[in-house]
């Protein structure tokens, strides 16, 4: 009778997932029943360990439903009390899993039995934790769920996508326009967009390239080549610089090369009458346009850090279809390492990171281009320069701004790298690859007090010794490499407005928001609080303000992370709509959010996709902010450990709120910026909701990410705590704190995250003579009391 009943059950999930593979194999052949069940009786009878690694390679998710269940495991299969659970890969049992993408999965029962078939380890991984979440939850073993298939049907402008090819350019004898040949960019375009099309529906578009596609019409398109996707450049653009106006010589004649209309990342997307047309802007916008099509029309997410998810549907039917963007701020860019590795970097729509090469490749257009030095620059500029002694260490005093030799020095210096950057081996080209290079103070307020700079400030400010200084270093840069722009960070001192001095048409600056983290920048509660560096928001917003007036290239520098301390992230999540939307607001060119380079342990991973959501698009709702909250941790940490995140974010968020006053991330200690006593209340109800998340984790990878975020945590939980539960604590409270001890610093060993800029580090031993703050993050921030905890 049992096998009688797999193989009625295995018949049904078998015929379940027909549906959206339409009963085809990997090669194409239809498999009938009669050997699709012939397959099913092998496997369910007589499994044979010798013919592949499949019950090898199940043992582990067999043993881990097995001690989940407490039941016991035989192979591939676990067997309770009230039935039996068998796992299977692929074609193991018989099932037809080509409608499954990786991490889908078949849970099906019928009676007693149930059976958990997936295409890949990554489904199985999923489908067993699911199975042990629901059967828990709902106290019933008989579960039937189906996740992770490829989309059944998808008709694109009337047409089904499979009939569609994928169309780009290509140049006809004596056509040297730039719209007559795809950029790599736009074939970086097309490559993604089938790829993705693929892992939705499992049908693999061709891409082909058309002999005068850029000058056909709609109706010859749909003559010469059938339905197709149009993947054209901007035909009022002449070039692929980012530079308006610049000059190349082309066969001997000087031809502008500079954007069109449309920009660098501007685009227009139709889809209508069996084709779909993307127009895009002349580095960028095809790029943009395919990523957008596939977010809004299709379902895809791309949430940085490589976790991709693609929501489920039965039929998608996508026609008179007209999208068109253009990005908030021309300048995009985060320090965050989930949205700036080479996958990333171009879905989450940054367009600048420093000098991360693959960042401004090519094939992913380049973006704005990187800066020759980012900030904090005249250490590296002077370290050579014998003559200035104080120049000579990295990040060491300020350099005399009126001394004619530095100057002057510092001018050579900045032209000899850009010459040497633009030659061999760096070949790199203004305007493509590239487009400022940087000219700013250290970082310190070590500044030179001689009689002539100390006679400019008194006359007009710093602010005008310093801007003088950086324009006459952009006055050189500009006469001898036109398009070049001089980036200054506007820090400490400098934040205040110039008395006379204006910046040059080629400068741009970094002005670095300084003021205060607990509030936003634009909602005015600073107000009344004792300032911390001597200024706060109130105050940074009327110099933001003023700044924009005088400089057309602003870009808002937000310290979005607690440097000093991988483990105590800044509670500002929520705030980040504001104050994105605020700098969005004054139409400033550029933001950049300078985050944690360790995510995994705290919400920078969260932070780094919302910062780049907002900087490629501003005009969303606060509601709508939320909710992208919500959708990435429900998709990132799984539906079923969702809930216990997102209310751990909430109470994060509060512990934050509850402290009266001001605070600033990169100086305060993390019990500085959470209340102290919120967390010593609430600790106890954070571990429960850790440990349910934990417990219902979709997969291994997203158990470890909870097991890491769960970090910061329980650091400053144990911290709130120490003097109640282990120092005036009972034998019973003493011993359960040192175990939680034992397992923070342990699992923080192992986890072998990344360290900080001044370095939290796991202390050797389990010394509690100390709090645990204190023995984490030895190096106390320059605003803590000493001591405090």
């Amino acid at each position: 009778m049992k096998e009688k009943r797999l193989l009625s059950l295995l018949l049904a999930s078998m015929m379940l997932i027909s549906t959206a593979c339409a009963g085809k194999t990997d090669s194409g052949k239809e498999t009938t029943d009669t050997e699709a069940l012939t397959s099913i009786v092998t496997d369910i009878t007589t499994p044979d360990d010798s013919a592949d690694t499949t019950s090898a390679d199940l043992s582990k998710y067999s043993a881990w439903l097995g001690d989940r269940l407490s039941a016991t495991v035989d192979g591939n299969t676990v067997s309770t009390d009230n039935g039996t659970v068998t796992l299977a890969i692929g074609e193991a049992m018989g099932v037809e899993t080509t409608g499954l993408r990786d991490e889908g999965y078949i849970i099906k029962t019928v009676g007693t039995d149930t059976v958990i078939v997936a295409a890949k380890e990554a489904g199985l991984d999923a489908g067993v934790r699911k199975y042990a979440a629901v059967s828990e939850k709902t106290g019933s073993y008989a579960v039937n769920l189906t996740s992770g298939l490829k989309i059944g049907k998808v008709t694109l402008g009337g047409a089904d996508i499979s009939e569609y090819k994928i169309l780009l350019p290509k140049a006809a004898e004596g056509d040297k326009s730039f719209q007559a040949t795809p950029t790599m960019a736009m074939e970086t375009a097309a490559k993604d967009l089938q790829k993705y099309i693929e892992l939705a529906t499992g049908h693999k578009l061709p891409i082909e390239y058309v002999v005068g596609l850029n000058k056909m019409t709609d109706a010859q398109v749909k003559e010469n080549c059938g339905n197709g996707i149009v993947i054209l450049a901007d035909p009022t653009a002449k070039g692929g610089s980012s530079i308006k106006g610049q000059i190349e010589y082309v066969d001997g004649k000087a031809e502008e090369i500079g954007p069109g209309e449309m920009g660098t990342e501007s685009y227009k997307l139709t889809v209508q009458g069996g084709l779909m047309r993307i127009t895009g802007g002349n580095q960028r916008g095809c790029l943009y346009a395919v990523y957008d099509f596939l977010e809004q029309c299709i379902g895809w997410r791309f949430f940085g850090g490589d976790v991709e998810y693609l929501y489920e549907a039965e039929e998608l039917n996508i026609d008179d279809i007209d999208m068109s963007h253009t990005p908030t701020f021309a300048y995009r860019a985060t320090t965050m390492p989930s949205a700036n590795d080479n996958n990333n970097f171009p879905k989450l729509k940054q367009n600048c990171f420093n000098t991360t090469r693959y960042a401004h490749s090519p094939e992913h257009g380049y973006g704005l281009g990187s800066t020759y030095l980012h900030a904090h620059t005249f250490a590296t500029q002077l370290e050579k320069a014998d003559h200035i002694e104080k120049g000579k260490l990295p990040y060491g005093d300020q350099p005399c701004l009126t001394d004619e030799e530095t100057k002057e020095y510092i001018i050579d210096w900045t032209l000899g790298l850009i010459n040497e950057r633009l030659n061999p081996p760096f070949n790199t080209r203004i305007g493509f690859d590239t487009v400022q290079v940087g000219c700013s103070m250290n970082d310190n307020t070590n500044f030179c007090k001689c009689n002539n700079c100390m006679k400019v400030i008194r006359d007009t400010s710093f602010t005008d010794l310093y801007l003088g200084f950086v324009n006459d270093v952009a006055e050189a840069v500009d006469e001898a490499y036109p398009g070049m722009i001089v980036n200054t960070a506007i820090y400490f001192a400098a934040r205040k407005l110039p008395e006379v001095t204006v910046p040059r048409d080629n400068v741009s600056i970094y002005y670095c928001i300084q003021g205060c983290n607990q509030h936003t920048i634009c909602d005015g509660l600073c107000a009344g609080y004792e300032t911390t560096l001597g200024t706060n928001n109130v105050e940074e917003r009327s110099q933001l303000e003023g700044w924009t007036e005088i400089c057309d290239r602003i870009y808002a520098w937000h310290y979005s992370t607690t440097f000093f301390s991988n483990l105590g992230p800044c509670p500002n999540v929520y705030e980040i709509y504001e104050d994105v939307t605020y700098v969005a607001s004054l139409g400033i060119f550029g933001y950049y959010a300078e985050g944690s380079s360790t995510e995994t342990n705290n919400f920078e991973n969260l932070k780094a996709y919302l910062f780049c959501k907002l900087m490629y698009n501003a005009d969303v709702t606060r509601e709508e902010f939320m909710a992208m909250i919500d959708e990435y941790i429900t998709c990132v940490y799984g539906e079923e450990s969702a809930p216990y995140i997102r209310q751990y974010l909430d109470m994060h968020q509060q512990s934050g709120d509850a402290i009266e006053g001001c605070f600033i991330n990169n100086y305060h200690y993390p019990l500085d910026m959470m209340d102290i006593t919120y967390y010593r209340e609430n600790y106890d109800t954070m571990k429960d909701l850790f440990d349910n998340a934990i417990r219902y984790a979709k997969d291994a990878e997203t158990e470890t990410k909870i097991v890491n975020l769960r970090l910061h945590m329980e650091l400053i939980g144990l911290s709130a705590t120490y003097e109640r539960d282990y120092v005036n604590g009972t034998a019973e409270s003493r011993a359960e704190y040192e175990a939680s001890y034992k397992w923070l610093v342990d699992t923080y060993k192992a986890a072998n995250l990344p360290g900080d800029r001044v370095g939290t580090a796991a202390p050797d031993n389990y010394d509690l003579s100390k709090n645990p703050m204190l023995t984490f993050v030895p190096t106390l921030p320059v605003l803590s009391k000493e001591g405090r905890a």
